[in-house]
């Protein structure tokens, strides 16, 4: 390790600084094939990454899981330094080994300025990955209302689906987020979805046990009687948790109490064998 790599590692921006002004290479990468400004963005360090780059520091380089500088900056949530690599233009919507750009990793609450920045220099909302998530579907998982809310404004495919073929609304109707639920639906959320399994929000809200969503997506024109690849309604699911208030809803608003399975079960005769 050179003394300018050891420096930006230990975050010593002085030493660094007098290191350069006596020669030091800013592009000498050590045996991880790192440079001293993958460390100086590591340690969130804005000035030494200022004073690398000004020093003709190369930013358009990718580490062991091919991730970029913007990568690191985004997944941090240090909106500063994202701002500092966009000025030198790079490649925004670079993809890393997971093919994750960086805004699928700045999809964490507190990394929402970072999210926003990328968002205004035209990073694509709705680039999915590996498991075909676009950022919608991470912010959602990461309950981010902020986040969701300025995909969506921007013009994110609120419909889109993931490998599975699991929208947002999929999502928020498994970790029970009503906020962002009621807001996915105000904006034109297709309640009635159905994704690999067959599955739509409903059944999802059903089997978790989230009744205000439940009830959310029938008030908004969810099918109460779609069946799923096991030929189950909600009503079945219901049956699972025994979820006493959200199963009378559904009979009260026209679950079909005789519908049968594939095995031939009504939610009563999983109710009895569960």
């Amino acid at each position: 390790m050179t003394p300018l790599l050891y420096a930006a590692l230990k975050n010593n921006t002085d030493l660094a600084e007098f290191l350069i002004t006596h020669g030091a290479n800013v592009n000498k990468h050590g045996e991880t094939n790192k440079i001293a400004l993958h460390y100086a963005i590591q340690r969130g360090n804005l000035k030494l990454a200022e004073l690398l780059i000004s020093n003709g520091s190369r930013i358009h380089l990718k580490d062991e899981k091919n991730r970029t500088l913007l990568h690191k900056a985004s997944e941090i949530g240090n909106s500063k330094l994202v701002g500092l690599l966009l000025e030198h233009d790079p490649d925004i919507n670079a993809r890393e080994y997971e093919r994750k750009t960086a805004l699928h990793l700045a999809t964490l609450p507190r990394c929402i300025d970072a999210a926003k920045l990328l968002i205004s220099h035209g990073i694509k909302l709705d680039a999915r990955d590996l498991f075909m998530k676009t950022a919608l579907h991470y912010a959602v998982d990461n309950d981010n209302k902020d986040l969701v809310e300025t995909l969506i404004s921007h013009g994110a495919n609120i419909n889109a689906i993931d490998g599975y073929g699991e929208t947002a609304l999929n999502y928020v109707a498994k970790s029970n987020n009503f906020d962002i639920a009621q807001y996915l639906v105000s904006q034109g959320a297709n309640v009635n979805m159905r994704a690999e399994n067959k599955c739509t929000a409903l059944h999802d809200a059903a089997l978790n046990g989230s009744t205000k969503i439940a009830i959310l997506l029938i008030e908004h024109g969810a099918n109460i009687n779609v069946t799923d690849y096991d030929d189950q309604t909600a009503l079945h699911y219901t049956a699972y948790n025994r979820k006493n208030e959200l199963m009378n809803y559904l009979i009260e608003h026209g679950a079909d109490v005789n519908a049968r399975d594939v095995k031939g079960r009504t939610y009563l005769d999983i109710m009895i064998t569960n």
